[in-house]
């Protein structure tokens, strides 16, 4: 006997047949004769197979959780499942692809690629707590060698990488471990840092909604990123999840901070400098002023009581520098 959910597969496979065939469009793609063991755009087909439906193009298998876009948008890198993979942004083609990177999970504070402004090369923690650098046309993955700060203690848990970026004029680059921001030079030598006043045991027990938020269970952060003249550093930190900071380049001095309504997942920075746009953990998303910290708008949605919902990724449009409209996912 046939069960249900194989039942409406295969009817909506027909009727896809059907209206493919009906229209006259080639919406499915068959293998090309002249290229055998290949479907229409010329990726190879598995041993036996005669044709695919659908494509490779664009799929990260198992799906992924952090992705970036080079600056100069021939590149996208996504990473999930212990896979890392960078694809073609014209053709969606795989460039290459390496398995053994640390596996993600959704939580407060993470963004673990970053982008030379030369679009040539990006970073990635490695599966030891470390950081890598990788270049964009080989794959080929140089390990960063910097001299940390003495207060990781060599405890690992602390040292994960949660966030990097890399200043636009790629002088400098911001690296946030789970215990502390850091900031270094081009050469990887650290300029300064920040130490994230951690409690561990009592972090873990934070309710959301009476129950246990799923947000917090990869555990410390410090998220930052770079103004887009890169003269200033945007940050939270776990250990004050409702603050944002603005910092100087220099030195990481505090010349600003910005409360939030609620507990800071992700933000994005306006490209005039002016603002910041962030998700929270109310499934909200709001604007605030980088200069005076005032609210600038909000949105936000209502979700069912029984689900856990919440925005995590955000990015502004970068049509118009003055633009403050933003995407959330």
């Amino acid at each position: 006997m046939t069960d249900k959910p194989s039942l409406i597969a295969a009817m909506t496979l027909f009727f896809s047949l059907y209206a493919s065939l009906a229209s006259g469009e080639d919406t499915v793609c068959f293998l090309n004769s002249d290229q055998p063991g290949r479907d229409v755009v010329g990726d190879a087909l598995p041993n036996g197979a005669i044709m695919r439906f659908g494509t490779t193009r664009f799929l990260h298998p198992q799906g992924f959780d952090a992705m970036a876009v080079s600056p100069d948008d021939r590149w996208a890198v996504t990473m999930g499942d212990r896979l890392l993979v960078v694809w073609d942004t014209k053709t969606g083609a795989a460039r290459w692809k390496r398995s053994g990177v640390p596996n993600l999970n959704s939580g407060y504070g993470q963004c673990v690629i970053a982008f030379t402004s030369d679009s040539k090369f990006f970073y990635t923690p490695d599966s030891s707590s470390g950081l890598v650098r990788w270049e964009v046309e080989t794959g080929e993955k140089t390990t960063v060698d910097a001299q940390w700060p003495p207060f990781f203690n060599g405890a690992r848990p602390l040292r994960e990488i949660r966030s990097i970026d890399v200043a636009s004029n790629g002088t400098r680059m911001l690296i946030g471990f789970q215990s502390a921001l850091v900031c270094v030079s081009a050469e990887h030598q650290v300029l300064w840092s920040i130490q994230n006043q951690i409690d561990a045991v009592g972090m873990l027990r934070r309710d959301f909604n009476g129950r246990s938020d799923r947000l917090w269970f990869p555990g410390h952060y410090c998220y930052s990123k770079w103004t887009p003249d890169g003269k200033h550093a945007v940050a939270s930190f776990s250990e004050a999840p409702k603050t944002i900071r603005v910092l100087t380049a220099d030195e990481g001095e505090l010349i600003q901070e910005i409360q939030a309504t609620a507990n800071v997942i992700r933000f994005a920075i306006s490209p005039n400098g002016q603002s910041v746009v962030t998700t929270e953990r109310d499934c909200g998303a709001r604007c605030y002023s980088l200069g005076t910290g005032e609210k600038l708008w909000e949105f936000t949605v209502q979700p069912h009581p029984r689900s856990e919902s919440y925005f995590t990724g955000v990015d502004i449009s970068h049509a118009h520098r003055n633009d403050q409209s933003a995407a959330l996912a």
